[in-house]
Parts: structure tokens; C-alpha cells; sequence
């Protein structure tokens, strides 16, 4: 999580959607960075408008009203594709975190299990959703703007023009390559599981703004 003053910002760092490198181009000219632990890092909307927000209002920041809140988001699949390649290192393994650990399972088998309603929470992937960090409490979108991973160019601009300096984040945390191709099956079941999701990403323009249609609507997969 990072707090712009200048830009008027806060944006969220959700995972796989090159956070880091932002977060490396950023940190330099932020008022708050938040990197460590993931659990504050990787804050979500919900709490940072019922912690965080309350926080930097009562030590003289501006209200919530007076600066958008803005994330990323990855095409779902794409999303899951990078965390299973990511979770497939093999110093996973034997390091502190070896739930998350997926070197032993196909791409199939991955999916399949984060589309198990009992399955997903518990996902050797620690898997959460490629949306997770935009929610409030409630799972509908708290975030101002939402940028399409694909093409955050609009993002750019807006920090640019907001702070009058350059911004080339460079690229950092590439996954190892693994094959992550679906059976038609498996992708059935995805796009099933996940179309509010799919939906979701499929109508995000360059320039944040979301659609009408998402807000005050719960985004959260089909479990059914």
C-alpha cells in the first residue's frame, strides 16, 4: 500500500499485478509505504477504510473524501496462471512456507481446486482472489478507480500528471515458466465458477473509472 499526497492517491497492492515494481518506483516520493508484512502490504479496501483511512485523517491527513483509493486488476485466469507459476518454485519447499507450494500439481488440478468452495481457502496456493484488495467488507468494490492490468498505462498518467515527475517502474518477481494450459473441462469450470470475475475485468477501461453496473453488487465467484 502506498499514500501519494501530491497525487492525491492511495493505491493497493494487489498480488501479480506488478505491485513490487511499483512499489520500488513509488516508495522513493511517498508519503506512506507499507511493505512488510504481506498481511499490511497486501491490505484490502475494507480495512483500509475502517483502519487505515480513520488513522491518516487524525495525524493530519485529508478526510476520505479528499483522495481516491485505486488498484489493479489481472484477467482472472491469468491471475491464477501467475500465482501457480509463482507457488511452483522449488525453495518453497523446504522454506516457511511450504502450504504454498503447487510443483506437484498440474495447472488442471490448481484450478479445479480453487473453483471447490471447500477447497479454495485451502488452496496450497494460499490462493486469494485476483480482485481481493478492491473489496470492502461487504465484497462489493470500494476502490475509486480500478486500472485493467493489461493496460495500466491510464494509472501512469494520472501519477504523472498529479506529481510532475516520471514513472518507469522496472520489471521485478518474474515467475518461473510452467506449462498452464486447461483441459476444456477445467476451463468450463473456471469461466463458470469465476464470470462475475471474468465480467468484472472484461469491462475495465484504461482510465479507471468502473462501470455502474459492479457497484453495490457482491463480486465474489459462482460457487454454485
Amino acid at each position: 500500500m502506498i499514500y501519494l499526497a501530491a497525487a492525491r492517491l492511495v493505491l493497493l497492492s494487489q498480488p501479480k499485478t506488478g505491485s513490487v515494481a511499483l512499489e520500488n518506483a513509488l516508495t522513493p516520493r511517498s508519503d506512506w509505504s507499507i511493505r512488510r508484512p504481506d498481511k499490511m502490504k497486501h491490505v484490502t479496501y475494507g480495512q483500509f477504510r475502517k483502519r487505515f483511512a480513520p488513522m491518516l485523517e487524525e495525524f493530519g491527513g485529508p478526510s476520505r473524501g479528499d483522495y481516491e483509493v485505486v488498484g489493479i486488476m489481472r484477467e482472472p485466469l491469468d491471475w491464477f496462471g501467475s500465482l501457480f507459476r509463482s507457488n511452483s518454485r522449488e525453495e518453497l519447499k523446504g522454506g516457511a512456507r511450504p502450504d504454498r507450494y503447487v510443483g506437484g500439481m498440474t495447472f488442471d488440478d490448481f484450478i479445479r481446486s480453487v473453483c471447490n468452495p471447500a477447497e479454495a481457502k485451502l488452496a496450497p496456493a494460499n490462493a486469494w482472489l485476483p480482485c481481493s484488495v478492491l473489496l470492502d467488507t461487504d465484497n462489493t468494490i470500494g476502490v475509486d478507480r480500478i486500472y485493467p492490468y493489461e493496460d495500466i498505462s491510464g494509472l501512469f498518467d494520472l501519477i504523472v500528471t498529479r506529481t510532475n515527475m516520471p514513472l518507469e517502474p522496472k520489471r521485478v518477481n518474474v515467475s518461473p515458466q510452467r506449462e498452464v494450459s486447461l483441459s476444456d473441462e477445467v476451463r468450463a469450470l473456471f469461466d463458470r465458477t469465476y464470470a462475475p470475475l471474468l465480467d468484472l475485468h472484461a469491462s475495465l477501461r484504461s482510465d479507471g473509472v468502473v462501470d455502474p453496473r459492479f457497484r453495490n453488487v457482491a463480486i465474489q465467484p459462482d460457487w454454485a
